[in-house]
């Protein structure tokens, strides 16, 4: 997966029809290009106009719904991707840092416009050709018309994702691979249903969340979780066995004061492997899990049986009150699956769990999450009161940039 950056990885700040009417450039041309044309005097004076605008960009920069969420998709179903951007190093910088302050996986290459250099730019494909060929895949010319390989060739293994019908779109095909337009607002939908079948995407989505679903359907995903295995059944884990595990299961609260700190933060090392944390969780032991949390130590976002998180299990078994706590007193993390790719959110909805679902909601849980097959809470519940629930606070969370029916 290739991905752009301004509008596409984060949200466009950048007024293009400003810096082309600044620059005197015309809107359909390309301003690097028509820059590298000028008089020196007047190059320097727009490549000014330029790094203006883009220090403000980095300034006020917000990634865009759904990235890290995607990011972290790929990742787990072990598919590399990067970034392709006609930005500066500095910017993709302050991207990269965003994107690692928010947990997102690391890619595995990016490109920058100073980093292109020797290559010509978006929407040349030659950028594209060279990260394809790091993933050993030949995209060059001399392939047999890569441009027709829409049958399952080597261009069809990849997919350029972008928010621009010329500066990604056309980019996509120049190299002959599979293309994405992210339209938030559905502002190209009239420009592509009247557009010749050979210059559409082959994907339009309206957010960034709608193109794991996608690829399960139209691509084969590799991997445990992908497409070709069905989703393994491991049985409920084995009963707790320690002494600090059988009183938290039990919520027995007095007996838990008289174990060992560090045995109160242990896993079991044998069975579930589940904490004393998680299994009061799991039972909905309030006061037990109460107490937990003020041990020191204790690791709220330890992951146990199948990978299960405590607020995992809470939210799995409807314990609305626990969900709260681990979130707000225990500042549980609420973005972490089990190794099956099932997070709180799904659990809640999938199991009809109306008051964990409003309890997740409230401390701020991701209505985004993927899971593994690239589906969001709200596409992983049979109850419509839920699914509106889940669709609401998304609406309200992405405010008026996106199409209503984001």
């Amino acid at each position: 997966i290739v991905l752009d950056m301004d509008g596409t990885l984060t949200m466009p700040t950048i007024d293009f029809a400003k810096m082309y009417e600044d620059c005197n450039v015309p809107r359909g041309c390309d301003i690097l290009a028509e820059i590298e044309r000028m008089s020196p005097p007047e190059a320097d004076r727009c490549r000014s106009i330029i790094a203006a605008m883009e220090e403000e960009a980095r300034r006020s920069m917000v990634l865009m719904p759904g990235a890290i969420e995607l990011g972290r998709w790929l990742h787990l179903h072990g598919i590399p991707f990067a970034l392709v951007t006609r930005n500066t190093a500095r910017t993709v910088g302050t991207l990269v840092g965003a994107w690692t302050e928010n947990e997102g996986p690391p890619f595995d290459a990016v490109l920058s416009r100073d980093e292109c250099s020797g290559l010509p730019p978006k929407p040349h494909p030659a950028s594209l050709i060279q990260i394809a060929s790091t993933w050993d895949i030949d995209l060059s010319p001399s392939t047999e018309d890569a441009a027709d390989d829409s049958e399952g060739g080597e261009g069809n293994s990849v997919v350029m994702i972008g928010d621009s019908i010329r500066n990604d779109v056309a980019f996509g095909k120049a190299a002959g691979v599979s293309t994405a337009l992210l339209d938030i607002s559905s502002s190209s939908s009239s420009y592509i249903s009247s557009s010749s079948s050979e210059d559409q995407p082959e994907f339009h989505i309206n957010g960034l969340w709608e193109l794991p679903s996608l690829l399960c359907r139209h691509r084969i995903i590799p991997g445990p979780l992908g497409t070709g295995h069905p989703l393994k059944y491991y049985g409920l884990p084995p009963g707790p066995t320690s002494r600090a595990c059988l009183a938290a299961h039990s919520g027995a609260v007095t007996m838990l004061k008289t174990v060992p700190p560090e045995d109160l933060i242990a896993p079991e090392e044998e069975g579930s492997g589940n904490t004393p944390l998680i299994w009061a969780a799991d039972q909905g032991k309030i006061e037990a899990v109460r107490f937990l949390l003020t041990v020191p130590n204790v690791d709220v976002n330890y992951r146990g049986y199948l990978g299960s998180t405590a607020i995992c299990r809470a939210a799995r078994r409807g314990h609305a009150d626990i969900v709260r706590l681990l979130a707000k007193d225990g500042k549980a993390n609420m973005e972490i699956p089990n190794i099956k790719m099932q997070y709180p959110l799904h659990f809640a909805a999938f199991k009809l769990m109306d008051e964990a679902v409003d309890a997740l909601l409230e401390c701020g849980a991701s209505t985004l999450v993927l899971d593994r097959r690239g589906r969001t809470p709200a596409e992983d519940t049979s109850s419509e009161r839920i699914r509106e629930k889940i669709l609401s606070t998304r609406r309200k969370g992405l405010g008026p940039s996106f199409c209503s029916t984001a």
